[in-house]
């Protein structure tokens, strides 16, 4: 499974606040047809704001204004500080305005992971599951993920053949049509301080699998099926999925919507 967000060391209460306003957000603008704006700004925090620049999207909606993904920031020096499951970076890094900062980086020890919302267009539900998220030691619901694994006996760091094997293992389903969730090519960064970047998928009217491929050792997975999509929206307010499941189920409902499964919110 996809770790949560709660596992990242140096994750603080800030970057909570700022996941729970972007869920917040997203649930408001699905549950009332209000499309989010297309213009927002980027609004400076900290330190002499007449330093900062506040920069916008474009008209078109595109981020044509903004800077290149590091923004000058250099990377010093880094070290494994820890590596079992998961690895713990120790990361320096030399900010434009010349500061020096280190960072602890949790690393999935692969090539980014995967997530599934596996949809049945003849009941109109989808298949998810319930298990054991110990970063905050409770049974969430969830879908199906996992770590891309770069071994060329496994996954070979192909996202599709590990988003297979993932569905296979933990839904006990295989085939079907799949759909990319996001542009080609973009994978979506778990967290502030996680360096592992997703890719999520929607897939429809997989098949079930007799014999499927085998559990990882520590993951004890309940199989939920036939949750309505509202649901899914429902479960996602009242926290029971963790940020990026519910990232990842919120994009697939409005893909729904797009392909004509799911109606279309008025607005």
């Amino acid at each position: 499974m996809v770790p949560t967000p709660q596992n990242a060391v140096a994750a603080t209460g800030s970057t909570r606040w700022l996941f729970a306003g972007i869920i917040y957000a997203l649930l408001s603008s699905v549950s009332s047809g209000q499309s989010l704006p297309m213009n927002p700004s980027f609004i400076p925090r900290g330190g002499n704001h007449e330093e900062n620049v506040t920069k916008k999207y474009s008209d078109s909606g595109h981020p044509s204004e903004l800077p290149l993904p590091s923004d000058g920031h250099e990377i010093i020096k880094e070290f494994v500080a820890y590596n079992r499951f998961r690895k713990i970076i120790e990361r320096t890094v030399k900010t434009p305005k010349g500061k020096v900062l280190d960072f602890d980086i949790v690393d999935q020890n692969g090539a980014g992971a995967v997530i599934i919302f596996a949809w049945c267009t003849k009941t109109k539900t989808v298949t998810i599951l319930r298990e054991y998220n110990p970063g905050c030691h409770r049974i969430l619901h969830g879908l199906a993920a996992g770590i891309i694994e770069t071994c060329p006996d496994k996954h070979d760091s192909d996202p599709l053949l590990a988003a297979h094997h993932e569905l296979e293992e933990e839904l006990h389903l295989s085939g079907g049509t799949w759909h990319r969730l996001t542009e080609e090519g973009c994978t979506v960064a778990m967290d502030k301080y996680n360096a592992c970047m997703i890719t999520a998928y929607l897939v429809l009217d997989a098949d079930n699998v007799k014999n499927p491929r085998p559990l990882d050792e520590e993951e004890d997975i309940e199989i939920v099926r036939g949750v309505p999509a509202a649901e899914i929206l429902d479960m996602v307010r009242r926290g029971e999925f963790n940020i990026v499941g519910g990232f990842a189920a919120l994009l697939a409902i409005e893909k729904l919507r797009e392909l004509g499964e799911l109606p279309l919110m008025k607005g």
